[in-house]
């Protein structure tokens, strides 16, 4: 007779695989990613018993990617494969959804405005069918989510937006030559069409329309106007990660006086604050977080036009990067004070504290 591993020891199996034993990784942020190093052994263990197959399943089906980007095969649009699981026993297992279009390669595709349009035509009947999903990463052309004239199985994505707790939002093409830092991309014409900075709103459109967020990160390659966002007075962020935006003092700190209570995880890079105070303002402003615990601050600085250009630094060589980018020295005694602040709420928890390099 076949020896029969117990659910409870493929349960314990399956989470040690499945779980980052980390101080600070991404799954801290979001609950729910499973890193792509635990995929292959969790894919393996499905083939050995029933047992480990329904265990392995549950994480795998937890975190599904499904992204299109310049080597896919028209027809084959990758959301196709989100169909086939919604029609499985698996659907109830998903809580982390990444989709939308990467463009990374200089060449245009022919092709591209179909597939983003064949995207967003699935995704709105597929996220209105995932009842449990709680974490959505879309990348590129938000403006396809919020047609003008609905398809027929369209569903408004202001319905199905309001459950998630946790958004990434990554703009993955470069529409102009200016702000590009050490190495710089080839804009294509039909992205510099479209400039990041003007066409925002859109991607900010999805971040006002969910009141609940506990998680939010918006990661971009030209700097795009954060300050603009109008949010929810329901909202109450615990994590708050953000690349190449510009933002103002004002703006910044309302939003942080209002999730003053849940904040503990922020991550700054590449960062430009355009008005309304300093470095040394904003970092100071963080110490007032009480439940702050991680913090990363990378390259950030002011933009070379408006009114904090006077304080805009040179650029680093690549290989030493700081943590702020200044003509302001002040702005180094704003980032000691949060340094202290975050270490001694470390401390009060068992956490090893930060050192000055873990800041990069």
């Amino acid at each position: 007779m076949a020896l029969v591993i117990p659910v409870e020891i493929c349960d314990m199996v399956v989470d040690h695989i499945a779980t980052v034993e980390k101080d600070y990784s991404l799954r801290d942020i979001f609950p729910y990613a499973l890193e792509l190093s635990a995929r292959p052994e969790l894919m393996s263990l499905r083939l050995v018993s029933r047992n480990y197959c329904a265990a392995a399943s549950r994480q795998l089906f937890k975190h599904i990617v499904a992204r299109t980007d310049s080597s896919s095969v028209r027809g084959r649009n990758p959301l196709q494969s989100i169909v086939k699981i919604l029609r499985s026993e698996y659907a109830a297992h998903v809580r982390h959804l990444e989709t939308g279009y990467n463009q990374w390669s200089s060449h245009y595709s022919e092709t591209l405005d179909h597939d983003i349009q064949d995207l967003s035509g699935l995704l709105s009947p597929c996220l209105a069918q995932l009842f449990d999903l709680r974490v959505l990463k879309v990348a590129h052309d938000f403006g396809y989510f919020f047609p003008n004239h609905s398809p027929p199985l369209y569903i408004p994505m202001e319905d199905i937006l309001r459950r998630l707790k946790y958004l990434a939002l990554h703009v993955t093409a470069y529409t102009k030559k200016e702000g590009q830092r050490y190495w710089r991309t080839p804009v294509l014409p039909a992205h510099a069409a479209l400039p990041n900075d003007l066409h925002a709103a859109h991607l900010f459109r999805l971040v006002e329309l969910v009141p609940n967020l506990v998680a939010l990160r918006i990661r971009s390659t030209d700097v795009i106007p954060f300050h603009t966002i109008h949010f929810s007075p329901l909202l109450h962020l615990t994590s708050l990660c953000l690349s190449r935006v510009l933002v103002t003092f004002d703006h910044f700190r309302a939003l942080t006086n209002q999730c003053r209570e849940h904040l503990k995880h922020i991550q700054l890079s590449l960062v430009e604050l355009h008005s309304g105070g300093t470095w040394n303002a904003v970092l100071t402003q963080l110490t007032q977080l009480p439940h702050l615990v991680d913090v990363s601050i990378s390259s950030c600085g002011y933009p070379a036009t408006g009114p904090n250009a006077s304080f805009a630094g040179s650029l680093p060589e690549p290989d030493n990067p700081r943590e702020l980018e200044t003509m302001n020295f002040a702005d180094y005694d704003g980032l000691e004070a949060l340094r202290q602040h975050v270490n001694a709420n470390r401390v009060a928890l068992g956490l090893i504290p930060f050192e000055r390099m873990d800041y990069h």
